[in-house]
Parts: structure tokens; sequence; C-alpha cells
């Protein structure tokens, strides 16, 4: 029951680290100024890091850098946000990539401010290890306990079979003892 609570608490603390790595390892730009990334194929968000400043409209040009394939970003309404170490920011728009390679993303708001813009995958949130953590611990010590009580109940029907035994052992003595005196007349 105790390694369940332990395994929940580590698996919280890496999901949290976790979750921290995930925005380090963002891709930050400026809006105005083009972005070229590495990226896979899959799923990405552009995340709007200027704490509700209101920017206006966002023009967004995201193209493969090889052959000029662009993509379409898609408005995004309650996606993945974060706020880690003085460092916060909410999807505004995602995107799919079809496949890996360099990519150029162009970004300009509608009132002329540069705007800070992180590009990356869903972060999950700092819950997202933390539910796992107590999940996963909550499944440990369960079955912890389900093994403790399993024990038990094993160990206390090997005592009552131990009495039992022993009790049959003294009454076959007794019955025994009883046959030799009534054998024996003496």
């Amino acid at each position: 029951m105790v390694a369940g609570i332990v395994v929940g608490f580590v698996i919280a603390v890496v999901g949290v680290a976790s979750f921290v790595r995930d925005v380090d390892r963002l891709v930050r730009t400026d809006g105005g100024r083009d972005l070229v990334a590495d990226l896979e194929a899959g799923e990405y968000f552009l995340y709007d890091e200027d704490d509700g400043i209101d920017l206006g409209p966002v023009d967004v040009r995201i193209t493969r850098v090889d052959d000029g394939l662009g993509v379409v970003p898609v408005d995004v309404e309650d996606g993945p946000s974060y706020d880690v170490a003085g460092t916060s920011g909410s999807a505004a728009l995602s995107f799919d990539l079809p496949s890996a390679g360099n990519y150029r993303i162009e970004t300009t708001t509608g009132v002329g401010e540069i705007a800070s813009f992180a590009v990356g995958r869903d972060v999950g949130g700092p819950f997202a290890g933390v539910t796992r953590g107590l999940v996963i611990g909550g499944l440990v010590f369960v079955g912890g306990l389900v093994l403790t009580v399993w024990g038990a109940v094993q160990r206390g029907r090997a005592r009552a079979r131990s009495r039992a035994e022993a009790a049959l052992e003294r009454s076959r003595r007794a019955v025994e003892a009883a046959a030799g005196a009534v054998d024996d007349p003496e």
C-alpha cells in the first residue's frame, strides 16, 4: 500500500517535470519575423504568449521550405495552455503537418505589434502527469490492499487448518489412549 503512494508520487513528479520540459522545448518567435523549424509530421499548435494583449487579427502562413507546400492553420477554442516559470501561453491555432521537414512559419498581427508565439505539440498541462501518477499510484495502492486482505485470509485459513489438525491429532491420541486402557485390563 505504501508502495502505491510512493509510486504515485514519483509518477506525478515525473509528469510535472515532463510538462515543464515540453514547454521549454517549444520553438518561439516574435510576430513579424519568420521562423524556420525542423518539425515532424503530426498535429501542432501555435501558442500566443502575449498574456492576453489584444493583437487584433493574426495572419499566419505555414509553408514547407523544400517545396513551398502550404499548410492551413485552424482556429482553436479551448485548446491547451500553460503557465510555467513566468512563461504562459494559450493555443490560438492548430495545424497538421503531412510530413516531416523544415517549415517556415510567418506571423503578423493586425495591430503591427511584435507578438510572441510558440510552436509545438500539445503540452498536455501539468495535471496530466499528476493525474497519471494518482491513477497508477491508486491502482498500485488498491492492488496492495487486495493482496494484504488475501494474505490475511490465507493466513487465517492456514491457522484454522493447523488448529483443526492439532485438535484431530489430540483426539486421535485420546482415542488411542482410551482404546489402550480398555485393551489392557490391569
